[in-house]
């Protein structure tokens, strides 16, 4: 796994966000894994995003911690959310409405 991101500092257009909590891994699991299989599912993000760490979960959705492949100037974090439709369509629904508003 790669180097671990606890109580880092990222900055947002809508203001300061002075901590990120990254999800503790359980013992005898690997969450490069799980990180390789998305990659592998969804190859765009392969190409744009390196996943530093997971950084939540939720009933139908992981949430994960990354930084921009090609332009390592940049040192923003970003929060990749990967959708997992495993629920009603509704739900998904109200929840990428939720990500829209807070942008």
């Amino acid at each position: 796994m790669q180097n671990r991101i606890e109580n880092a500092e990222s900055t947002h257009p809508r203001g300061k966000h002075p901590q990120i909590t990254v999800v503790e891994q359980p013992s005898g699991y690997n969450f490069d894994d799980e990180i390789q299989a998305l990659y592998s599912s969804v190859p765009e993000v392969a190409n744009h995003f390196t996943i530093t760490n997971k950084i939540g979960e939720g009933s139908f959705s992981s949430v994960y911690l990354a930084r921009l492949k090609h332009y390592p100037e940049i040192t923003e974090l970003f929060a990749l959310k990967h959708i997992i439709p495993t629920t009603h369509p509704s739900r998904i629904e109200n929840e990428l409405k939720c990500l829209l508003n807070i942008g």
